[in-house]
């Protein structure tokens, strides 16, 4: 059964990976992958007619190459604050590569950044000193009616191609390859999860975690962003509760007492696989005693990708979009 947006839209956060939205004439990764003007033309009116269609209020982006040319789109949609932290490198003359994350939203953004990675944090996960993200998470916090000011994160963590890595020497070994790209997730999503719990703790602001994890949530190498479903979210000291992430599929089950089975939000050789989440903070969940809002809504938009219409998709993305929406408690 497919899950859907239900009564009144309250508050809807999507998550959308845009597979390489480059400009013509600026390619991606090798220079023939250039859009021509009608394809880049029927990017944008996918990506519009997608926002038309659903109108989400936060939307966090993945693979995200011309910054500018997102930026005004947005506008031309609505959405009067748009953020970004980072930029994507340019490979040679007018080739780029690694795309960055962005958020726009309806709500006001009171300010943005990133995720500092502590030189304590890196040696308690024992990890190399200069571990790094391989995208740069984007934090923003976002005054949103209602609920008030939100920490908004969007990730795009390592994907599960190979990594390979140098030694000292300029040596590369492809036999450590898939463990190397293995690794990195594991470290990036332990990093987060720590510097989630330490915002939330300081702060305690609700948190959004929106983007494509490369991976499933129950596999071990994300395993700890979650906290299990069980038992009592009660707070009973509230100023040093500690963080817990959920992942808003569960939260919305939870909320309509449904059973439903997960949506693949990505294909790979005829096999569905759900990569792209947003994740909620305790701050949304049911069995919680300081709940602010509610999960009353999960979409899983992926005509795209089961039913295509060349006219219309040849040139949308590989990955589908997500969007949850939120009912503040009553």
């Amino acid at each position: 059964m497919q899950p859907q947006l239900r009564g009144d839209k309250g508050i809807r956060i999507a998550t959308i990976n845009l597979l390489n939205f480059i400009a013509p004439p600026l390619a991606y990764y090798e220079q023939f992958n250039i859009y021509s003007a009608s394809q880049w033309q029927q990017k944008c009116r996918w990506i519009s007619d997608y926002l038309a269609l659903h109108q989400p209020d936060i939307v966090g982006f993945q693979e995200v190459f011309s910054v500018a040319e997102l930026r005004q789109l947005m506008a031309e949609a609505g959405y009067e604050y748009f953020a970004v932290i980072d930029e994507p490198q340019l490979l040679d003359a007018y080739i780029y590569h690694q795309p960055v994350t962005a958020l726009a939203s309806r709500y006001p953004i009171i300010e943005l950044g990133t995720i500092n990675i502590s030189a304590d944090a890196r040696q308690q996960l024992g990890v190399s000193p200069d571990f790094e993200f391989s995208r740069q998470p984007l934090w923003v916090e976002v005054d949103i009616a209602g609920l008030g000011h939100c920490d908004c994160y969007v990730i795009h963590f390592k994907s599960k191609r190979p990594q390979l890595n140098a030694t000292a020497t300029g040596a590369i070994n492809s036999d450590y390859s898939h463990g190397a790209s293995a690794l990195q997730r594991l470290g990036e999503a332990s990093l987060l999860h720590g510097a989630l719990a330490e915002r939330y703790r300081r702060y305690g602001l609700p948190m959004l975690v929106m983007g494509d994890f490369n991976d499933a949530l129950s596999s071990d190498l994300l395993a700890g962003l979650l906290t299990p479903m069980t038992g009592d979210l009660s707070a009973a000291n509230p100023a040093t509760i500690s963080l817990q992430l959920h992942d808003s599929f569960q939260l919305y089950q939870q909320e309509t007492g449904q059973s439903l089975a997960p949506i693949p939000t990505h294909y790979y050789g005829g096999q569905g696989r759900v990569l792209d989440y947003v994740l909620l903070s305790q701050d949304f969940a049911p069995h919680y005693s300081l709940q602010l809002a509610c999960v009353e809504g999960y979409e899983v938009f992926d005509r795209h990708l089961l039913r295509p219409d060349y006219a219309l998709d040849s040139h949308s993305t590989d990955h589908a979009a997500v969007m949850v929406s939120v009912q503040l408690r009553r």
